[in-house]
């Protein structure tokens, strides 16, 4: 595990995935497609390991806040793979020509949504009297193995999808449509913003540098004026607003 100053960064207890592109060619179009969706998806990975860690040690001043932190990650989370069944799923199947080529992966939400709806259940009524990290770690417990599972699966899931033929899946027009599709629905101040603070510009020696592929405005916008509205949610992210990681607000200190 990562160690920065005197406490772990958020890339444990759920590993984070490799990247297509880390070993293979980032210009191939199935392993363009692949790595983005790899690095969204070790955005929730993080996101869960920040909500893990600090869980257990957040104390009543903070548990507003937290409990807002923890929201703003089931958003993105929920605002993820409803695009997906929305929008990428129903266009890979058509381009394909083959109906229910990613049921798999549909199948896989509803694994875990039962749990991640428990998990917004308990957000939903949590004070900072009642309000017990050991409580909410124990829901994550209960989901954390079909949601790790899937993240990880689809990777692979979307590398396959090859023997088709970019002429027929054109995969990264259909990436870039979903991703335009999720910044324009979800939720700026809350999803996005969290987006922003889970999103490691270092990762893997910095070779996803310039991802989100968005217009450097853009980013600006969403790291500098959408991230203030919920200031008080950030401290506990990964990250900060400008991609850089760092220790957790929360946590024990290591020896």
């Amino acid at each position: 595990m990562t160690i920065i100053g005197a406490r772990q960064w958020a890339d444990g207890p759920f590993p984070l995935i490799k990247t297509p592109a880390f070993d293979g060619d980032p210009k191939d179009p199935f392993i363009k497609a692949a790595t983005e969706m790899a690095l969204i998806h070790n955005v929730a990975l993080r996101g869960m390991n920040s909500i893990y860690l600090q869980a257990p040690h957040v104390p009543a001043k903070d548990v507003q806040p937290f409990i807002g932190y923890c929201k703003a990650w089931s958003e993105l989370l929920h605002s993820h793979h409803e695009s997906e069944e929305a929008l990428l799923f129903p266009s890979i199947e058509k381009a394909a020509g083959v109906p229910g080529l990613m049921q798999t992966n549909v199948s896989e939400h509803q694994q875990f949504r039962d749990g991640l709806g428990e998990f917004d259940k308990y957000l939903d009524t949590a004070t900072p009297e009642t309000f017990a990290g050991q409580k909410l770690n124990g829901i994550i417990d209960t989901f954390s193995g079909a949601l790790v599972q899937h993240l990880t699966d689809e990777i692979p899931t979307l590398m396959a999808l090859r023997e088709y033929g970019f002429e027929k899946v054109p995969i990264t027009q259909l990436i870039d449509a979903e991703a335009q599709h999720q910044m324009g629905t979800a939720n700026k101040t809350t999803a996005l913003a969290f987006l922003m603070t889970a999103l490691d510009v270092t990762y893997e020696g910095g070779i996803h540098k310039n991802f989100p592929p968005a217009p450097a405005p853009v980013l600006w916008f969403l790291r500098n004026v959408c991230t203030l509205p919920c200031r008080a949610y950030w401290k506990f992210a990964p990250c900060t607003a400008g991609g850089k990681p760092r220790e957790l607000y929360l946590g024990d200190r290591v020896q």
